[in-house]
């Protein structure tokens, strides 16, 4: 699980909990657009895909092949004064 903040133009993990060996430490950085955040951060909305190959909106995005999941969840976090901060994924 990670914590990211998520911008208009960057990916930062704040927070990481690794038991699947992805690698990702506090302070790396994934390119935005490989990421499903960033429709969290433009919707607000959670991503959650119980089978990528089954999901008609985001089967052909790169994420899965990337990072080799087939199932995934992405939340929205919010600050204390409601504006947006990153993703819990």
């Amino acid at each position: 699980a990670t914590v990211a903040e998520v911008t208009e133009q960057r990916w930062i993990a704040c927070a990481v909990e690794d038991r699947i060996a992805f690698g990702l430490q506090p302070g790396a950085e994934l390119d935005l657009e490989s990421t499903l955040c960033n429709h969290v951060r433009s919707s607000h909305d959670a991503v959650i895909i119980s089978d990528v190959t089954q999901n008609p909106t985001y089967c052909d995005h790169p994420a899965p092949g990337l990072y080799g999941w087939k199932s995934y969840l992405s939340v929205p976090v919010f600050r204390p004064n409601g504006t947006f901060f990153g993703t819990l994924c």
